[in-house]
């Protein structure tokens, strides 16, 4: 990553979001919790090539200042010394209905 990178995740304030809004409240620390792409967000996915998402705090996104320092989350990237803890993504897909062929000679 480079720090234009950072520029890449949307306008500065009310972006267009790819996913619904998470309630830190709903997120379980220690584990794998998930953010479901929005129609917009899989519109985002390269399927020939490479694939960048960023995440925003709704504080960031709505130009709120947060109530204090305390206002934090922390995520592991696959970077991270050991297995137990590497992002995990889980892709889920429909196959197309199954159609019938028919040959002639």
């Amino acid at each position: 990553m480079t720090a234009e990178d950072y520029d890449q995740v949307g306008v500065l304030n009310s972006p267009t979001e790819g996913a619904d809004r998470v309630a830190v409240s709903s997120l379980v620390n220690g584990s794998y919790n998930s953010i479901t792409l929005n129609s917009t967000g899989r519109g985002w996915i390269n399927k020939t090539g490479v694939t960048k998402l960023g995440l925003r705090n709704s504080r960031d996104v709505d130009n709120n200042e947060p109530p204090s320092i305390n206002n934090q989350i922390a995520f592991f990237s696959a970077d991270r010394i050991g297995t137990s803890q590497d992002p995990k993504l889980v892709v889920t897909y429909t196959l197309p209905a199954k159609q019938d062929v028919i040959w002639f000679d």
